[in-house]
């Protein structure tokens, strides 16, 4: 079985022992809940990348609106 760190990490904090091997592991997660097995396989995603992609040129960031005047 497959698993990323992150998803071991994950099974760990389920309860699941540190240096489990491969038949353990997957005894282990035919008895988690339908919720859980859903997050565990979320994990198995690539994390979204460390920073986001330069702004090109001319793509300008909008200032936000200014505030409305106060009625007189």
């Amino acid at each position: 079985m497959e698993l990323t760190a992150q998803q071991i990490a994950y099974l760990v904090s389920l309860g699941l022992a540190e240096g489990a091997g491969d038949a353990q592991i997957k005894a282990f997660v035919a008895t988690l809940g339908a919720g859980q097995l859903k997050f565990l396989n979320g994990l198995a995603t690539p994390a979204a990348p460390a920073s986001l992609p330069a702004q090109t040129a001319g793509s300008a960031v909008a200032s936000p609106a200014a505030p409305a005047a106060a009625p007189a």
